[in-house]
């Protein structure tokens, strides 16, 4: 068995051999398709700077706050927006007319203020002159003299 063996291993060699010279070549392209096509660009010669750009924003170095002393409805705005104002510059104008009819209110509570002032006076030296003649009690005198000066208090503080 062993010279079977044998002579079959250089049989089956030159097989092998043979199949491999006598294999075909890889198939070729088609020679009926076209090249694929190929863009060229010709490079730009340029000097470059170099940057970075950051987000952030801008603040101004003095800061003013605005604010009201009085409440109301604005009427009309006398500056732009970023202008420069100067101190004592007229900023806003206001609706006057709650500020007139609060100064006639006032201006009327002054009157009748006055007014009981003068009832309280006049009633005070009545009240003085009947007691020395002794029509007049020493308690409602005290309680003319104190209407009197809550009258003047009450002047004053309208006023």
């Amino acid at each position: 068995m062993r010279a079977r063996t044998s002579a079959s291993v250089p049989i089956f060699s030159a097989a092998l051999i043979l199949a491999a010279c006598g294999a075909p070549q890889a198939q070729e392209a088609p020679r009926g398709s076209p090249l694929p096509e190929v863009e060229i660009a010709v490079p730009i010669s340029a000097n470059l700077t170099d940057w970075n750009g950051y987000s952030g924003r801008f603040e101004s170095v003095e800061r003013v706050d605005v604010r009201a002393r009085v409440s109301g409805y604005v009427k009309a705005v006398h500056f732009e927006d970023g202008a420069r104002v100067k101190s004592g510059e007229l900023l806003f104008s206001l609706d006057d007319r709650p500020f007139r009819a609060a100064l006639a209110r006032n201006e009327a509570q002054l009157s009748q203020a006055k007014a009981e002032l003068v009832q309280a006076r006049s009633d005070l030296e009545r009240s003085e002159t009947l007691r020395a003649s002794g029509a007049v009690s020493l308690e409602e005198l005290e309680q003319n003299r104190t209407r009197a000066a809550s009258a003047e208090a009450i002047v004053a503080a309208t006023e």
